[in-house]
């Protein structure tokens, strides 16, 4: 995982494995909540805190020390109900209409153009980019005591529906209240600040508990608990230092998260060669799972004592993971930037279909655009490469470099006609936004 941005803002991390089984928890609850699924965006922020919220829309934000330090599914589970709660109200609509200055709704528009970027890593490393959203938080995102109420009524029937226990929100909302007290550092919880929390609140879950024992007190499903389970040994495994990490998943834990939280450690902080073999051995008990060979794939490929004699090694694990994952995008970004390290011709053309593909599927992903602006140089198609520039410029809200790069492409792109088109859209766009 590439060294986070330095910026006052949040670090937002990209990793398609710990996307997917995030989602395995999200959706249901959309589904309960009538939110379309195709309207949620999802972003990991790299952060200590316990946090989440929704910004813009339907736009996900949770913190991974929400993500390490829940304990079970229904504790993560439960604060994503009480989110969607909020969309579901149309508080989110409500606050937008709050916003009383330029300079907060500037910090909303900050906030989601620098989530959709997210420069960097597509694959298992982990993307980072630094987006300044403190001062929204505090601000746009707080909520009055009236809709955390409703938020909370309507995220418990939200877990009513799917079987899963509200304990993991009542214990979500004792963790805060002793954080609360403690008020650790001197810092208040983020979550705290904008989500005030009241001995009410606390009261109610329970009392919705108390009246539905069927829901029972711990979490009982097996695809949310292994979700879970994975989410924490994939985060953990790179974002904590070999001690910590041995707290929790002590040698003696042979569990699959265990050894795979230490296979992922050990490649950021140890031997690569070592997580290499262990990932040999879990991959021979998990032959389908496409993560694994993306994982192993990373390894091999930023290891130089490994890349170096094997080349053909990982190039074979990001395609196996991508032919047990076709619909992965960030696996065939993955795939498509391995091949990009190598120097031949072959490879490079090998790429660009496959950044075709990633960049249908995430057009607003900025990696996928500086990826195939390379390859297009690479390949001599100059008028293209300019082409991926200015739609990289233009995310980027570089407004002169998006110009000036679709003025070149212009120049050099000869009678393709869908690639001129696009030029000149983005060109007319900025030259309208001038006379503004």
């Amino acid at each position: 995982m590439p060294a986070p941005a330095n910026a006052k803002g949040m670090n937002l991390i990209r990793d398609a494995e710990t996307e997917q089984n995030l989602k395995t928890l999200i959706y249901p609850i959309l589904d309960a909540a009538g939110v379309e699924r195709a309207a949620f965006r999802l972003f990991i922020v790299q952060d200590d805190s316990l946090n989440a919220f929704v910004a813009g829309g339907q736009n996900i934000f949770i913190h991974t020390g929400l993500l390490l330090r829940s304990e079970n599914y229904a504790q993560l589970m439960g604060v994503i109900a009480h989110e969607a709660g909020h969309i579901a109200g149309g508080h989110l609509v409500r606050r937008q209409q709050d916003l009383s200055t330029i300079k907060e709704q500037s910090l909303v528009l900050q906030l989601l153009a620098g989530a959709a970027l997210a420069l960097g890593r597509g694959d298992a490393g982990m993307a980072i980019l630094g987006a300044g959203a403190q001062v929204f938080q505090r601000s746009a995102l707080a909520y009055t005591r009236v809709q955390e109420r409703s938020a909370d009524q309507a995220g418990l029937s939200y877990l009513q529906q799917l079987n899963v226990t509200p304990q993991g929100l009542l214990d979500f909302f004792k963790i805060l209240q002793g954080e609360q007290r403690l008020q650790l550092d001197g810092q208040p919880n983020p979550y705290l600040q904008s989500h005030p929390l009241s001995a009410e609140r606390v009261e109610a879950a329970a009392a919705f508990l108390r009246a539905h024992p069927q829901l029972g007190p711990s979490p009982a499903n097996p695809q949310f608990a292994n979700a879970h389970t994975r989410i924490r040994a994939k985060l953990g495994g790179f974002l904590w230092d070999p001690k910590k990490l041995a707290l929790h998943y002590p040698s003696a834990d042979q569990s699959f998260a265990a050894r795979y939280a230490r296979a992922i450690n050990e490649f950021r902080f140890g031997s690569p060669a070592l997580a290499i073999t262990e990932l040999d051995r879990l991959i021979a008990e998990n032959p389908t799972d496409p993560f694994l060979y993306e994982m192993r794939g990373q390894a091999r490929l930023e290891s130089p004592e490994l890349s170096k004699s094997g080349r053909n090694a990982y190039l074979a694990d990001y395609r196996r993971a991508l032919q047990l994952a076709p619909q992965q995008a960030l696996i065939r970004l993955g795939l498509a930037q391995a091949l990009l390290a190598e120097p031949d011709a072959k490879a490079t053309a090998e790429a660009i279909p496959l950044l075709a593909e990633v960049l249908r599927l995430e057009p607003a992903y900025g990696q996928g655009w500086r990826m195939e602006a390379i390859a297009r140089g690479r390949s001599g198609e100059l008028g293209k490469s300019a082409l991926a520039l200015a739609e990289l410029a233009l995310l980027q809200g570089d407004k002169p470099r998006a110009k000036e790069q679709a003025k070149r492409a212009l120049a050099s792109l000869g009678n393709d006609a869908a690639a001129r088109q696009r030029a000149e859209d983005i060109q007319n766009q900025l030259t309208a936004d001038e006379k503004k």
